[in-house]
């Protein structure tokens, strides 16, 4: 067995001296916790470096979330949308996600302890936006696309390692 020598971390690197401030989005608005309290998140591959604060959210914070997201549901436009025009939209997530995929992978990196080469990889991309369909197909056609794609990003999100937001 070939035995490799310990490379220490890099403590000077930029990237570590970022700390990351993190809110909850609740009504469409970014909102610290209701008590205002935070938890600091340590990277377990540079002990005692704080990359990044996030609200230290209570039962209260869910409850408004969960209020929020039923009246979003109700009253906003996405139960109308057809499944077209949710593919689209989730496409469009997708596609920002590929964009800023450096940024999402230091940030895994860092508070996960992944190896960026892996948090780049395609375990740190939701399968859901992959099996989404292009363009924009209807009637019956859609619906068995959609349920297709559904049942293909369910299996594959299932077989894919855990990965954190």
């Amino acid at each position: 067995m070939t035995e490799f020598p310990f490379i220490a971390p890099r403590l000077d690197d930029p990237r570590l001296l970022q700390q990351r401030h993190f809110a909850m989005v609740i009504d469409g608005k970014s909102v610290p916790a209701l008590s205002g309290g935070t938890i600091s998140r340590e990277s377990p591959a540079h002990p005692g470096r704080i990359v990044s604060t996030i609200p230290r959210g209570s039962r209260a914070d869910a409850e408004a979330a969960i209020a929020s997201a039923r009246r979003a549901f109700d009253n906003g436009p996405w139960p109308r949308m057809t499944g077209g025009e949710r593919a689209r939209i989730m496409n469009r997530v997708g596609d920002l996600i590929e964009a800023n995929i450096e940024e999402l992978a230091t940030i895994e990196a860092l508070e996960v302890g992944k190896a960026i080469s892996q948090a780049r990889g395609r375990s740190a991309l939701p399968s859901a936006f992959g099996a989404m369909p292009r363009g924009t197909p209807r009637g019956s056609r859609a619906k068995r696309i959609m349920i297709s794609a559904r049942t293909r990003s369910v299996s594959s999100f299932a077989s894919q390692p855990a990965w954190s937001v």
